[in-house]
């Protein structure tokens, strides 16, 4: 809902332990989900192309 939010909030957005919440922060900024605008900035949702049949199913027709 903000666009981008600091890498120590991670904990109280997904209301996980800070450990856990740090894992599942590097989780989705490996697979590109998240991404930091710097190297240690502020972290957002990113839409790569590999994800976008996960993200978005059916969102381009198979026939295209």
């Amino acid at each position: 809902m903000r666009g981008e939010f600091e890498r120590r909030e991670a904990s109280r957005i997904t209301d996980l332990p800070d450990r856990s919440a740090q894992r599942v922060l590097k989780a989705l900024t490996d697979e590109g989900l998240l991404a930091p605008v710097t190297e240690k900035g502020p972290v957002s949702l990113r839409f790569p192309v590999q994800a976008l049949d996960t993200v978005f199913p059916r969102l381009y027709p198979d026939d295209v």
